[in-house]
C-alpha cells in the first residue's frame, strides 16, 4: 500500500449574501447559517491534486484534514459533495465559478450516494474518513483533481457557523491523505495468489 498526502491547491468560500465577492485570498474560510436579514449562508470549496496516484490504483481509504479557528455551534450535520464544474479560485463567488455562472448559483455539487457526512466541530483539528469513494470515481474517470464543496445538510435552523484556516494559513493547511494500492502490486498479489492455488491444487491430485 502507498500513500499520498497532499494540500489544497486552490480553497475558497462563497456567501449567499455576497453574491459577486470573491474571498479566495482569505482566511478562515467558513461554512454555516446565520439567520438575518439577509441570512448569512456560506459553503467552503477545495482543489486536491491527485494525479500522482497511479492509474488503475484502487483507493483503500482517504480523508480530509481541516483545522478549526472558531465555531459558533458543534454536532450540526454537514456533508462533503462532489463539485461537477470547475471553478478559479480568484473569481469564484456565489454566482459564478469563473467568468461563467454556475448552473446553480451556490455550486454545482451531486448530491448522491458519494457524499461524504461529517458534524461541525467545537475546536482543534476535524479529520473527515470516508473519502474513497470520491477519489476513486476521479481516478477511474481519468481525472487528476478532487473538486470537492463542504457544506450543512440544512441550511436553516439552528445557527452554526464554521471557521476553518484555508490554505494561506502557514502550518494548519487544509490536506487530504489517501492510502492506494496500485495496479502493479494488486496484480503482482494475484499472480502470487493464483500460484499458490495451482500449487495446492496440484499437491491435491
Amino acid at each position: 500500500m502507498a500513500q499520498l498526502v497532499t494540500m489544497a491547491t486552490a480553497d475558497s468560500y462563497i456567501l449567499a449574501n455576497a453574491p459577486t465577492s470573491n474571498f479566495g485570498s482569505d482566511t478562515p474560510i467558513t461554512i454555516g447559517w446565520i439567520d438575518g436579514e439577509p441570512p448569512t449562508l456560506s459553503r467552503t470549496l477545495f482543489l486536491f491534486d491527485v494525479s500522482s496516484i497511479p492509474g488503475g490504483s484502487t483507493i483503500d481509504a482517504a480523508q480530509l484534514n481541516l483545522t478549526t479557528q472558531s465555531a459558533s455551534a458543534s454536532g450540526v450535520s454537514a456533508k462533503v459533495y462532489r463539485v461537477s464544474n470547475t471553478w478559479s479560485e480568484g473569481q469564484v463567488t456565489w454566482n459564478k465559478r469563473t467568468l461563467v455562472d454556475w448552473g446553480t448559483a451556490g455550486g454545482d455539487f451531486l448530491d448522491d450516494e458519494t457524499a461524504v457526512a461529517f458534524t461541525l466541530p467545537t475546536s482543534g483539528d476535524k479529520t473527515i474518513t470516508g473519502l474513497a469513494a470520491l477519489v476513486q470515481e476521479i481516478l477511474d474517470g481519468s481525472g487528476s483533481i478532487l473538486n470537492i464543496l463542504l457544506k450543512r445538510v440544512t441550511e436553516s435552523g439552528t445557527e452554526a457557523v464554521w471557521q476553518l484556516y484555508s490554505r494561506e494559513s502557514e502550518g494548519n493547511e487544509p490536506t487530504l491523505t489517501v492510502d492506494y494500492t496500485p495496479v502493479s502490486t494488486r496484480n503482482n498479489a494475484l499472480v502470487a495468489l493464483d500460484g499458490k492455488m495451482q500449487n495446492m491444487t496440484g499437491g491435491m491430485q
